[in-house]
C-alpha cells in the first residue's frame, strides 16, 4: 500500500536521497524533530542514558494536561491530567521507553 504520509505537507518533512556507497534507499525524515509544528508536539529531552532530564519533566509537568505519543505517531498515546499520573505513567519501563513527544491540550 503507497499510503502518504500525514506529513507530507509539513515544510520540515524533508527527502533523503538513496545513498549509494551502502545501498540505503531514499527516505523521508522530519528536519526539525524537537517541535513538530504541524500537529504541536514536543520532543521530550533525554540524557545520554536515556533518562528524561529534569528540565523536561519541569515541563511536561507545567504543560498538563498533557498528550502523550510513542515513537513518531500522531494519535497520541494517552492523556494525563495530574502530576500523580504522569509519575505513574513513566514509572513503567515500555511506557516510558517509548514515549517520545507529549503536547499540551486544553480542557
Amino acid at each position: 500500500m503507497n499510503k502518504k504520509h500525514e506529513c507530507s505537507g509539513c515544510p520540515h518533512w524533508k527527502w533523503h536521497p538513496k545513498d549509494r556507497l551502502y545501498g540505503n534507499p531514499g527516505y523521508h525524515l522530519c528536519s526539525e524533530p524537537d517541535f513538530c509544528g504541524r500537529f504541536g508536539k514536543t520532543k521530550i529531552k533525554r540524557d545520554e542514558s536515556g533518562y528524561i532530564t529534569d528540565a523536561s519533566l519541569a515541563e511536561m509537568r507545567d504543560a498538563l494536561p498533557i498528550e502523550v505519543f510513542a515513537n513518531f505517531d500522531n494519535k497520541p498515546h494517552r492523556r494525563i491530567s495530574t502530576p500523580e499520573e504522569l509519575e505513574r505513567y513513566l514509572f513503567g519501563e515500555i511506557p516510558y521507553v517509548l514515549t517520545t513527544y507529549y503536547r499540551r491540550t486544553d480542557e
